[in-house]
């Protein structure tokens, strides 16, 4: 009988991990989900970042990590309390781990974290951008910078740390394309502020099926931007899902000093943007299935 290997995944419960754990399963790992309830399903481990809590025995025999924890960036203003939540929940989370498997001598084969685009800043124009690129000092760049730092510290254990900077995911079941597309539905959607800034995105499908391997390939090592082949402004994909859904689009852009009244610094999210390279993903050998915005849309959709 062949033993399976066990796979711990933080924030397993968002629009990303419910779709990878049955992806998890059928690479045929052991899914375990650390969740904050209690519960007696023998596949949950408690966990309390704040409290610094954790079921330790739980641990026992880990192989990989995959660290998908992490307050939503663009749930609300970014207030002094709220950054702190987002970074904390990244970073407190993974530094939480690294300390009770090192306490431990529990030695994890892999560990997989995810991070963003906006490692790269708010908005660096149309500058195509890689992995050698430096962050900045605006606030999601910070953000990125600690939770990959938190990442790599699993070096230290002798893991094999695979950081996976993620553009904008699309996915019908959540995220940035359901309220643009209802938007353009109903008549009223555009573009916004200048629309000239660039957007880096990837289907959700190509994302978890990047994760798996990157989990079952050990030629998968250190940061890569995950991302598919085509970037567009965000006039481009405001078009290109009008486009899609057969819908007119007529509406004037939504000025940007508009948002930032409304969203305060957090409009950066919107009113930014990064053209992202994923050649070195590519070189790798990791194609995307959906290439191309136009692909992406017509299945999800679609389907």
């Amino acid at each position: 009988m062949i033993e399976t290997k066990k796979v711990i995944i933080t924030g397993a419960t968002g629009l990303i991990g419910k779709k990878l754990i049955p992806l998890i399963e059928a690479a045929g790992y052991d899914a375990f989900v650390l969740s904050r309830k209690q519960t007696n399903d023998p596949r949950y481990i408690q966990w309390d970042h704040h409290k610094g809590f954790i079921e330790e025995a739980k641990l026992l025999n880990t192989y990989a990590v995959l660290h998908l924890a992490g307050s939503g960036i663009a749930d609300g203003r970014w207030t002094v309390d709220r950054q702190k939540e987002i970074i904390s929940s990244r970073v407190d989370t993974a530094d939480l781990l690294y300390k009770t498997f090192n306490k431990l001598n529990i030695y994890p084969r892999v560990f997989i974290s995810s991070s963003g685009t906006g490692y790269y800043g708010a908005d660096s124009g149309s500058q195509l951008m890689n992995e050698m690129d430096s962050g900045t000092s605006d606030f999601i760049s910070v953000v990125c910078q600690k939770w990959e730092h938190a990442a790599n510290e699993f070096v230290k254990l002798g893991s094999r740390v695979v950081v996976l900077r993620t553009g904008v995911v699309l996915s019908s079941e959540g995220g940035a394309l359901p309220k643009l597309s209802q938007t353009i539905r109903y008549g009223v959607g555009s573009a916004i502020a200048s629309g000239t800034q660039h957007m880096s995105w990837i289907h959700i499908d190509d994302l978890c099926r990047l994760y798996v391997e990157t989990l079952r390939q050990d030629a998968f090592t250190g940061t890569y931007n995950a991302v598919a082949d085509e970037t567009l402004t965000n006039s481009d994909f405001t078009k290109e899902v009008a486009k899609a859904l057969q819908k007119p689009l007529f509406m004037p852009n939504v000025p940007g000093f508009v948002l930032k009244m409304i969203f305060g610094e957090m409009a950066s999210l919107l009113i930014g943007g990064n053209n992202v390279s994923n050649a070195k993903l590519k070189k790798a050998g990791f194609q995307c299935n959906y290439p191309l915005l136009s692909q992406a849309l017509n299945q999800l959709f679609h389907k």
